[in-house]
């Protein structure tokens, strides 16, 4: 998307007396990762910037103040950014033999020691996770859905906060859905693929 961001001197005023929004939107709304490229702060913050343009462009005085009308822009547009990094990590070729995946796996070593592997690996199993939830219901699907955003760096209070309950409420989620998902042969499969 082309964006043409040529802003008047009264926008240009609206983004430099406003661009604690787009640092205090990473901080408080994105999950960060130093590990994948577009997802640091430095990125997302000159995401945040452009989509804090793009508001200031678009605002129009008189229902809402401006604060209020560029925090969803720059927080949807962080998103959007946010989906388009994780499309692109996911389209990483994966091995179509045994002996590929084993010379690719002594090319990377431990996942510990290669954050682009740990990275890789990690966007696969949210996918992975993402496309055995659409199969569960009630209790399970929810706990898929919070083990995902543990996955992503939440914490289990910020999840309960989330979701609008208590923290045990969210424990006992993921651990229905850990115990669901063990017993369910396609998903293991998929693991070992």
């Amino acid at each position: 998307m082309k964006r043409d961001l040529r802003l008047t001197a009264d926008q240009q005023l609206l983004v430099e007396e406003n661009t604690n929004i787009v640092h205090w939107t990473i901080l408080r709304r994105i999950r960060q990762n130093r590990r994948v490229c577009g997802l640091e702060y430095d990125d997302l913050f000159q995401e945040g910037c452009l989509w804090l343009c793009l508001a200031a462009r678009t605002f129009r005085p008189g229902k809402v103040q401006f604060a209020t009308y560029a925090k969803k822009v720059v927080y949807h547009g962080l998103v959007s950014h946010c989906r388009r990094v994780a499309a692109r990590e996911r389209h990483i070729a994966r091995p179509n033999t045994q002996e590929d995946a084993d010379f690719l796996l002594e090319q990377e070593g431990d996942l510990r020691s290669d954050p682009y592997a740990a990275a890789r690996s990690l966007v696969e199993t949210l996918d992975l996770l993402e496309r055995y939830k659409q199969s569960y219901t009630g209790t399970t699907r929810r706990g898929i859905e919070a083990l995902e955003l543990q996955l992503q760096g939440m914490r289990l209070t910020d999840i309960a906060k989330q979701f609008g309950v208590p923290a045990n409420h969210v424990g006992a989620w993921i651990s229905r859905a850990a115990s669901k998902m063990r017993e369910d042969a396609g998903l293991y499969d998929a693991l070992l693929n």
